[in-house]
């Protein structure tokens, strides 16, 4: 079996920072090394390292302030919904 179908599969398994599987809630983020994680393990380690966690391909700095940037938007967009669901209790 060709080397990158093997990847392919084994990446549409699931985030392999955390290791859990792809739900159609999550938000998932594809690198341009095209390994996909959820939005949230990704911005974090991206804090950390400028690499890709699986093939350690580099990302750049404005590629990485990017996703960190959609991450923060999109916690902000969850506490908020969060907020205004208490406020009506």
């Amino acid at each position: 079996m060709d080397e990158h179908v093997m990847e392919t599969d084994y990446q549409s398994l699931g985030c392999s920072i955390c290791l859990s599987s792809y739900m159609m809630s999550c938000n998932v983020h594809i690198l341009s090394c095209h390994h996909r994680f959820h939005l949230s393990c990704i911005a974090p380690w991206l804090s950390k390292s400028k690499t890709c966690p699986t093939c350690r391909s580099i990302i750049t700095t404005a590629a990485a302030r990017k996703i960190r940037r959609k991450f923060l938007r999109e916690k902000i967009l969850h506490y908020s919904v969060l907020l205004l669901s208490v406020m009506d209790l």
